[in-house]
């Protein structure tokens, strides 16, 4: 059913479709700026570019590919590499040249932030995806673009209203990715002075002492634990060594995979710090997670570290770890899976205070992982909020009321 006031439209009865071009042979995009940037598909995001990376076009040329411009009134469409990215040029790079993967809709005969975010829509991309499937390389064709059909309100007031009610769930979902990268920055300066004795926290003196990791801690090894030993109705909470890269932080508060198995397993103690010990990347080693729980079961290839807690805080231990990475990456061995061995990060140094200022400088740390986690979920539900809105309002089973004017 197609809402009162609404109609399907396709792609090229509102907009023309036109490709990129890549520069003539002999010439090579360069980070020198000229007055014609060029946009890759590397450049681009959902919605817009980014302009960290941008690349020239150089001066001799210009002119032979002039013709393939793309203007703030346009839009971006990938059809190449990764296929259907959706997004407006800034004003800063209005007359940029484009890629010859990507396409751009041009002349657009409807609101033009509606039809970025009717292309950006469940319906066009499980299409886009379709095409994903077919070939080592597919290409998303100018006639399939073309060809695309969406839902829009005939009304071009009421598509505006539309993709301003959408354009406002972006700008929280941005203003939340800024918040969170400039966390994660501030963070990132914190353990650098905290971790290393430069900055003190107050009420502690006492200097700091140079240590051996195998002079302040005991090492151990997990025993078996296959993935298809994990259940969600287990009743032993478990770490299977692959979660040590994907799921865990600096600090496991909360274990969430469960086992039945039982026979030969080891288990945590309180503050075990944990590492991996084989991957297909030496800088994935490079990570350490302290469990603030007991008895939890240790799965094979996680390295654990049980520190002794008269001297040394876990927690403190894993951040310290984490990051001097590049002391770990010194003790990886291997040339395609890598390894990790406990008798190489026995020999991991560091400068430590007393187990106190550990615990202290471990929690301030904590505290900001917490605040960070808190605007990951707040940015999460942002962008399930948007894409409810994009269900209801780009298929006119929710209408938005006509704004009124005051007087």
């Amino acid at each position: 059913m197609i809402s009162s006031g609404w109609r399907k439209a396709r792609i090229g009865e509102i907009a023309e479709v036109k490709g990129g071009k890549r520069l003539p042979a002999g010439y090579y995009l360069q980070a020198t700026p000229t007055h014609r940037p060029y946009i890759r598909v590397a450049d681009m995001r959902v919605g817009g570019v980014d302009q960290s990376d941008i690349k020239y076009v150089p001066e001799g040329a210009i002119s032979r590919i002039q013709n393939y411009r793309i203007y703030k009134d346009d839009i971006f469409i990938s059809v190449a590499g990764t296929l259907g990215i959706v997004g407006r040029v800034p004003i800063s790079l209005d007359g940029a040249n484009l890629t010859e993967n990507a396409d751009r809709l041009t002349n657009i005969k409807c609101d033009v932030a509606y039809l970025m975010y009717a292309l950006q829509s469940n319906p066009i991309q499980d299409e886009i995806d379709s095409i994903r499937t077919v070939g080592a390389q597919p290409k998303l064709a100018l006639s399939r673009i073309r060809s695309f059909e969406i839902l829009m309100p005939s009304d071009q007031a009421e598509q505006s209203r539309v993709s301003r009610a959408l354009s406002d769930t972006d700008d929280l979902i941005e203003s939340l990715e800024r918040l969170i990268s400039k966390k994660k920055a501030i963070k990132q300066g914190m353990m650098q002075e905290l971790l290393t004795g430069r900055t003190r926290l107050s009420g502690f003196t006492e200097p700091w002492t140079n240590i051996v990791l195998g002079d302040v801690a005991r090492f151990g090894k997990g025993s078996g634990l296959p993935k298809s030993a994990l259940t969600s109705s287990g009743f032993t909470p478990c770490i299977h060594y692959g979660e040590l890269f994907t799921h865990y932080g600096p600090e496991i508060i909360h274990v969430t995979s469960r086992t039945n198995l039982t026979d030969r397993m080891v288990v945590s103690e309180d503050f075990d710090v944990l590492m991996p010990t084989s991957d297909v990347t030496p800088r994935g080693l490079a990570k350490a997670s302290s469990i603030h729980e007991r008895g939890v079961v240790l799965g094979g290839d996680i390295m654990i570290i049980r520190p002794d807690k008269g001297r040394a805080h876990g927690p403190f231990l894993a951040h310290a770890i984490r990051h001097d990475a590049n002391q770990v990456l010194q003790f990886v061995r291997g040339s395609t899976v890598y390894h990790l061995y406990a008798a190489d990060m026995q020999n991991f140094t560091l400068a430590i205070p007393s187990v106190e200022e550990q615990r202290v400088i471990a929690q301030v740390l904590r505290d900001a992982d917490y605040e960070i986690d808190t605007l990951h979920r707040r940015l999460e539900s942002a962008r399930n909020i948007k894409q409810g809105m994009m269900q209801e309002l780009l298929t006119g089973r929710t209408r938005l009321p006509v704004e009124e004017v005051s007087s």
